[in-house]
């Protein structure tokens, strides 16, 4: 028996909660590294509520780190994530916080496909809601995706309301 540190769930936990931080902390390129990692051993996570968290922020960190991504793995990760917005679609019909996670999810997918205005309008729609229902971390991550589809006085609005959210969250 291994030790209870070296158990495959606990390293696929480790790893997913790596994973949120390195993206909160705009580290998108490891982050979107380790998305694939934990990706690989995902099946530890299903009847676990951490499979919902996997979905969302490895998705997030996929897109944020797409760019930078090498070529040879941006096709595999635009399948992924295609993937994970279809299963997030489907939680969402059940759940409010998976429908806001789904808007999150649609306006980067959006983004991601060059479509900028449907995004802007999907990062509204999430900071929407993420307000009305005091969802600061959303709201905070939300402004600064919007951040990537602005220009100009709109971007620094963003980026500063991203900024104020994340410091009241903590």
């Amino acid at each position: 028996i291994p030790p209870f540190d070296e158990t495959p769930l606990v390293l696929v936990y480790q790893r997913l909660y790596r994973m949120i931080g390195l993206l909160f902390f705009g580290r998108y390129a490891e982050a979107a590294a380790l998305a694939s990692r934990v990706r690989e051993h995902v099946h530890h996570l299903h009847g676990q509520p951490s499979l919902g968290e996997f979905v969302y922020y490895g998705f997030l960190s996929l897109a944020a780190g797409h760019r930078e991504a090498p070529p040879e793995r941006r096709e595999r990760d635009l399948v992924w994530m295609r993937e994970w917005l279809e299963q997030e679609r489907s939680w969402a019909r059940s759940s409010s916080i998976h429908e806001i996670r789904l808007w999150l999810m649609e306006a980067e997918w959006a983004r991601l496909r060059g479509r900028e205005s449907e995004a802007a309008r999907l990062y509204g729609k999430v900071l929407h809601i993420a307000d009305e229902n005091g969802i600061i971390h959303a709201k905070a991550y939300a402004h600064e995706c919007a951040a990537r589809v602005t220009q100009g006085r709109e971007r620094v609005d963003h980026l500063r309301q991203a900024r104020s959210c994340y410091l009241r969250w903590g």
